[in-house]
């Protein structure tokens, strides 16, 4: 078997681990969060039918292509509805993929660097939440990374018919995220196009480019205008960019450059890290191939990084595109010996891989000796830490030293990825999960029917999560004081926070009967009937 085709093998092979990793798990979970929107447009294509855009309590919504609804309804047909694992199934896919090109992008150079990379990858926090999420992000992060490996491979593998797939990418971007699924995607190519003196090539890309964001925006508003009128045409433009470059939460121009050190541990500390020590051999010339690429990755997540920081709206998962680069950074140390800094680096950090998983027992029992976890159980997460911290030690025992490395990553990407599915996960769905609640609300309503009314809640607000959970078409009242209470339809639910029921008169709830409580979008609720 040729050493090309051998990395073909491994790469499907490594992408398919990942995504068992991605999709382990979901089956039984709720809804919760931001997601909640995402799977109400599928929930509501299922009812009703394909649709040119997503829509929420039967209207259409301004701010998404439909494309990611269309996949996830699509992939929840089987299921007869959506589940979070039907919802969840198209972006783990991205997600997988990315790391099979990653592995083919890196692995000419040396396999060990990409087997790094992928274990940083899936190592580093917020891509590893995107990729056990519904997250358009992830999957634009993944078209970002086929751009920029078309246009590498082009050059490395003298074949410049792949650059023909540019434009497919482009606008697979575009249908998957909006404007911004060109913009990232394009930075990636230009960046890496600028940085080895192809002006020609960057020319022509950049033209393309720009006439298909042009195009499809045109065709998109075009469509808007035909499908719902004047009024939702500046609401689409308004959501997708006008809206994003608003000052909302006041300017942080270095929001992503600081918060990622958390956020997008452990690749970006470390790739600032190994950047920092790669400085010297970086402006010297010639630079090696494994080096120049390195270069090609910063110069890609750099432009991402500070491109994003331009619009006002800023959230983690925008920046999901530069953590392929991140990640081969900080792997770098794998690539080649390179300095006696670099050796340190990795001596230190196979160390730190191989001890990942007592370390994470030790974090475990610290964070359940505080009171708001005095009930997490420890010990399934626990014995799977341990069995992985013993199959560190035997490695230590049993294996040579060049290939301890790789395995010492591979226990901590475990050990990581335990601790996220079998502790962080299920805590978030503890305290966050309402289907319970919603469940005993629209039982009591399908019993005994009555108007619905939201207390202090907005259509694409909390009650976004309500919908979600009781997966029907719904036309709740949104009352805000006492008085739009007793001007409800009667007879009438009405939920309400329950720190605000005890603050409001007996006068605003009269004759009310309370039906339910329990857990709703993170706090108590209570549900009063209303004869």
């Amino acid at each position: 078997m040729s050493d090309a085709a051998a990395i073909r093998r491994e790469s499907w092979l490594l992408g398919g681990i990942g995504l068992l990793l991605f999709m382990a798990g979901l089956w039984q979970q709720p809804f919760i969060g931001f997601e909640s929107r995402f799977a109400v447009f599928a929930q509501e294509m299922l009812r009703h039918g394909p649709s040119w855009f997503p829509t929420t309590w039967g209207e259409p919504y301004p701010d998404y292509p439909v494309t990611g609804t269309l996949l996830i309804a699509l992939f929840s047909l089987p299921f007869g509805a959506v589940t979070r694992f039907s919802a969840a199934l198209p972006t783990a896919l991205a997600a997988a993929l990315n790391l099979v090109i990653l592995y083919r992008l890196l692995a000419p150079h040396s396999k060990d660097w990409a087997r790094l990379a992928l274990c940083l990858q899936v190592m580093t926090v917020t891509f590893l939440a995107e990729a056990r999420a519904i997250s358009l992000d992830q999957m634009v992060a993944t078209l970002t990374l086929l751009a920029f490996y078309l246009a590498y491979s082009a050059d490395r593998a003298a074949q410049p018919r792949l650059r023909c797939w540019l434009p497919l990418v482009l606008v697979l971007g575009f249908c998957v995220r909006g404007p911004l699924g060109i913009v990232i995607p394009a930075s990636a190519v230009i960046s890496y196009y600028a940085l080895s003196s192809q002006w020609r090539s960057l020319l022509h890309f950049a033209i393309k480019a720009a006439l298909l964001l042009a195009l499809l925006w045109l065709a998109l508003l075009a469509l808007a205008y035909w499908q719902h009128g004047a009024d939702f045409v500046r609401e689409v433009v308004r959501m997708q960019v006008a809206g994003r470059l608003e000052a909302q939460d006041g300017s942080r121009p270095f929001y992503y450059f600081t918060s990622s050190f958390g956020n997008y541990a452990l690749s970006y500390p470390l790739a600032v890290l190994t950047l920092a020590l790669l400085v010297r051999p970086l402006l010297r010339q010639p630079r090696s191939a494994a080096l120049q690429l390195v270069l090609a990755l910063a110069a890609s997540a750099l432009l991402i990084l500070a491109g994003l920081s331009v619009p006002e709206t800023k959230k983690a998962r925008y920046i999901l595109a530069a953590t392929p680069a991140l990640a081969a950074i900080a792997a770098y140390p794998w690539a080649e010996a390179g300095s006696r800094e670099l050796r340190w680096l990795r001596a230190a950090l196979e160390r730190l891989f191989a001890v990942m998983p007592l370390l994470l027992i030790a974090a475990l029992v610290l964070i359940q000796r505080r009171s708001e976890y005095r009930d997490l159980s420890l010990i399934l997460p626990c014995a799977v830490l341990a069995a992985l911290q013993i199959g560190a030690l035997l490695t230590r025992i049993k294996v040579t030293a060049p290939q301890r490395g790789v395995i010492y990553a591979y226990v901590a990407a475990l050990a990581l990825w335990s601790a996220a599915v079998l502790v962080i996960e299920p805590e978030t769905l503890r305290k966050q999960d309402s289907s319970d609640f919603v469940a005993a609300v629209e039982t009591q309503r399908r019993t005994q029917p009555g108007t619905l009314a939201l207390f202090g809640m907005t259509r694409d607000g909390a009650a976004i999560k309500y919908l979600v959970n009781a997966n029907a078409d719904l036309a709740p009242r949104f009352p805000r004081d006492g008085d739009a209470i007793a001007a409800l339809p009667r007879p009438a639910y009405v939920v309400i926070k329950a720190t605000i029921a005890r603050t409001l008169p007996e006068s605003a709830l009269p004759t009310a009967t309370q039906v339910t409580s329990g857990q709703f979008n993170g706090e108590p609720f209570l549900a009063f009937y209303l004869p």
